[in-house]
């Protein structure tokens, strides 16, 4: 890929023609986001932009539409809305588009402009099913459990099989209402099984949690883009850019000559909602609703437990007998749902090699920035444990990352398979209390909750452990706390309150 794309450069830079440039460029970006290199796609689609002097407003919205996706994968949030709002204020029937800036905004905590965003996108498609599903998670995730629950079930009614949103439906759903029906939070629903999340469902929420945090920690990145939208529309963009910049008395006195003559002041309102998209992205005011959303979608989806990864270190490096010998740089070491690459930064110091594996897009791009990981692979975890050679690896690493399985067998024996005789397999789960599974009908090994994770019985990890040849050396307790709801009239609200919630973090030592 990279010798094509010195080829092409070179053809851009011997043609005379712009077409022919232009047509070199949009491929040069396309690889460049081929090989997860956004930030040189933008780069070549903004030549592309460029070109568009005396542009159609065709293909000014297309390369609009590709600088701007590009940006979004770059993790250059504000530039990214400039050049998407840019698209609308063009094609105001763009879908992706008007998608791309409604989960910008859901992602870095406006839910209020990503509802109006999606509710663009259903003006003109009301059985869009990626709008549906993004406004169901817009409301879910700020806690608007009824408005959640009533869209996710048109989504549904747009696509019945759509795993996801089948899952969501189940974990809000009231768990008095199973009855005898099998307990659909507990294993059983229709004729089929729900035994963990679906792939899907994970990598949208931590694809969520991956961008906030990439906001958070840069949110004003130095511009590498030239905003054009519709002032690239006139066959003079300098003049454009003079009107915009008249005085405001000015053009408050052209408002009241048209009001006094019966005429209706021209409005473009998605040119207006495109500037209203970027302004919400001011830094300060945006960094901190990022934030304040941050905190309560953790509570909301029981992200709660921290510090995990060194507390995980500590104990794997107490049951090989390493304390204090960090430069012996022999563990191979599995990293199963790796996010932005914590195992990696604390296993360093002792690890020959690090495989991390992660189904969020998000997670992988974060963790590749660390360069600590000699494999990376976007794939959900459990088929990856399956071609894995067996007696390979010495540390297979769960942070936060098994809560989303309730049948943990099929993990247990894998974890067993690729692990050498005395290797580690260190995780963390959320507790399943024993009067939490007698309220649900039973003495039940997991259950699902309404934060979408699944809470698992002491006495049933202890059983696995045993079944699948490990000793458990460490059980250590956490606790935390969740936002709590509470059911009224079969329907479910936010509470106020926070309720505790217990985990433990496991060290399983094969035998």
């Amino acid at each position: 890929v990279h010798e094509a794309i010195r080829h092409y450069t070179r053809a851009a830079e011997l043609f005379d023609d712009e077409d022919e440039r232009v047509g070199i460029w949009k491929s040069v970006g396309k690889l460049y986001n081929d090989i997860d290199r956004p930030d040189l796609a933008a780069d070549s689609y903004q030549r592309v932009l460029d070109s568009y002097a005396d542009g159609d407003p065709t293909d000014l919205a297309e390369a609009n539409l590709q600088l701007g996706l590009s940006l979004l994968d770059g993790y250059r949030f504000r530039e990214a809305v400039e050049h998407l709002g840019a698209v609308t204020a063009l094609k105001p029937t763009n879908g992706l588009a008007q998608l791309s800036i409604a989960d910008t905004q859901r992602d870095l905590g406006n839910a209020e402009a990503a509802v109006q965003r999606y509710r663009r996108v259903m003006k003109h498609r009301p059985r869009d099913f990626t709008a549906l599903t993004g406004l169901a998670f817009t409301y879910h995730g700020n806690g608007s459990y009824e408005k959640a629950i009533s869209t996710y079930h048109k989504a549904q009614a747009v696509n019945p099989t759509a795993p996801e949103v089948e899952y969501a439906l189940r974990a809000l759903r009231n768990p008095a209402a199973d009855g005898e029906k099998g307990n659909n939070r507990s294993g059983g629903h229709g004729g089929g099984q729900l035994l963990r999340a679906p792939p899907g469902y994970v990598s949208f929420l931590f694809d969520l949690v991956g961008k906030r945090k990439s906001f958070l920690e840069n949110p004003d990145p130095e511009p590498r883009t030239r905003p054009r939208s519709l002032a690239a529309n006139t066959s003079d963009a300098k003049k454009a850019d003079a009107d915009a910049a008249k005085p405001e008395a000015e053009a408050a006195v052209g408002q009241e000559d048209a009001e006094e003559d019966g005429a209706t002041p021209a409005v473009d309102e998605e040119s207006q909602a495109a500037a209203a998209d970027v302004a919400a992205l001011e830094t300060e005011a945006a960094v901190a609703r990022a934030r304040d959303a941050m905190k309560e979608f953790n509570l909301i989806f029981g992200i709660v437990f921290k510090h995990l990864v060194p507390m995980i270190r500590d104990f794997v490096q107490d049951a090989l007998q390493m304390r204090n010998i960090d430069g012996w740089h022999w563990l191979d070491v599995l990293d199963l749902g790796c996010g932005s690459g914590e195992v990696a930064l604390a296993f360093r110091g002792l690890s020959n090699r690090i495989v991390g594996v992660d189904i969020s897009k998000v997670a992988i791009a974060l963790s590749r920035r660390t360069k600590l990981y000699n494999e990376l692979h976007h794939a959900d975890f459990s088929a990856v444990l399956e071609v894995i050679d067996a007696s390979t690896m010495d540390v297979v690493t769960a942070a936060d990352s098994l809560p989303y399985f309730g049948d943990l067998e099929g993990l247990f024996a894998s974890a067993a398979a690729v692990l050498r005789g005395g290797g580690v397999f260190a995780f963390n789960l959320d507790t399943l209390e024993s009067t939490s599974s007698r309220r649900s009908g039973g003495n039940r090994p997991f259950l699902l909750r309404h934060t979408g994770r699944w809470m698992h019985s002491p006495s049933y990890v202890r059983e696995l452990a045993v079944v699948h040849g490990f000793r458990i050396v460490r059980e250590v307790a956490l606790r935390s706390e969740v936002r709590d709801v509470v059911w009224e009239d079969g329907e479910l609200l936010a509470s106020d309150k926070l309720v505790p919630v217990q985990g433990a973090v496991y060290v399983l030592q094969k035998k």
